[in-house]
């Protein structure tokens, strides 16, 4: 049974929740190399790399689990897409770039549990970069270097149906986790984790 929701919405609460975990990720050494007039194509492709390593690892842990978004009729699927964004920037920063077939490992995933609620946590906290990502695209193409030059298909995002996407996400889970506070509960504690798995790959020496 549904419990009362608390007033905020499903998609500030997730913001409110996730703020530290947020927070804590965009101050990690390698995000803020990003965003550095200084940042070299070197520096920026090994950046790649390590996003192309968290979101391999996250697309693949939410597609194992599509039937709970799909048996709802959301198009979700269509949003686990970062991983070839990034392989077509690898691609062109090194011609002999090849995908390492992921292996599933119990040891290395976003998230624990199962249910629509903790992929839309994970899947928020996916989504969530395409908004800051049309910043960095402007901030790379202002770098000294311009090391992202051919390179910066991930942080193009949806390009100007970026807004729209988010919005159409919002509302899906606010149809779908709103006034469930037991389901918006794991939907934050997923992200949360997700968030976190995320700065380990980042901060990764």
């Amino acid at each position: 049974m549904k419990t009362p929701a608390i007033p905020g919405g499903v998609m500030v609460r997730l913001k409110q929740s996730t703020a530290p975990m947020h927070d804590s990720l965009e101050a990690l050494p390698a995000m803020r190399r990003l965003v550095d007039p200084a940042l070299t194509r070197a520096d920026y492709h090994e950046l790649l790399r390590r996003f192309y390593r968290a979101n391999v690892a996250c697309e693949h842990h939410l597609l194992r689990r599509a039937s709970v978004w799909e048996d709802l009729g959301y198009d979700w699927s269509s949003r686990l897409v970062k991983t070839a964004w990034l392989e077509d920037d690898l691609r062109h920063l090194d011609p002999a770039f090849a995908p390492t077939p992921f292996t599933p490992d119990p040891g290395f995933v976003p998230y624990a549990g199962e249910g629509l609620a903790r992929a839309a946590g994970c899947l928020y906290v996916l989504e969530g970069s395409t908004l800051g990502s049309r910043m960095i695209v402007k901030l790379l193409d202002q770098a000294q270097q311009r090391p992202a030059a051919g390179a910066n298909r991930f942080f193009q995002g949806y390009g100007p149906a970026t807004g729209e996407r988010w919005s159409r996400l919002g509302r899906e889970l606010e149809v779908s986790l709103g006034g469930d506070e037991e389901a918006l509960g794991r939907a934050v504690l997923a992200a949360g984790e997700t968030y976190r798995f995320l700065g380990r790959i980042l901060a990764d020496p």
